[in-house]
């Protein structure tokens, strides 16, 4: 969807656009990122509606500023702020490249950090040195499956462990 050009009345949408995102932005001097106060979502990015679509604020920034967004493509934040969308702050890049972006600032959530995860570290050592079959183990540890069991004792899944 083109976000940036005329409306179907042909009403060019650029300068409503950007009074919109001039009204629901604080910029800090401090920081140098400008926080959206509009809507936010439950991940922690801003959300805009522009012609019947939610879009991420971020976006809608980004091509104000540097124009449109490549197919399949992602804007990222240099700043580690969702909520930024100053245009200085923002950059075209791809989906491993966030990845690896989160990775190297060790913005993932892996292990204990992930609230999905059931186990500790020390459970997984403690998984490690347990000669039990592996159905037995995950019965105790509450896990889906024997393999998951197998992946931690291959060091498949929480490599991180000693």
């Amino acid at each position: 969807m083109k976000l940036i050009g005329r409306n179907t009345k042909g009403i060019d949408m650029m300068p409503i656009l950007r009074e919109r995102m001039d009204r629901l932005t604080v910029r800090d001097t401090e920081t140098d990122c400008w926080f959206w106060k509009g809507e936010i979502t439950n991940m922690g990015y801003g959300r805009i509606r522009v012609k019947g679509k939610n879009i991420g604020a971020h976006r809608l920034a980004f091509e104000l500023a540097k124009g449109k967004i490549p197919e399949g493509m992602l804007v990222l934040h240099s700043c580690d702020v969702r909520s930024c969308v100053n245009p200085d702050h923002l950059r075209v890049g791809t989906q491993k490249q966030n990845q690896e972006d989160a990775r190297l600032r060790n913005r993932t959530c892996f292990g204990e950090k992930n609230n999905k995860s059931k186990l500790t570290e020390e459970d997984v050592v403690a998984i490690r040195k347990d000669s039990r079959t592996l159905k037995e183990i995950a019965k105790d540890y509450c896990v889906k499956s024997a393999s998951t069991i197998c992946y931690i004792k291959s060091k498949k899944t929480w490599a991180r462990v000693l």
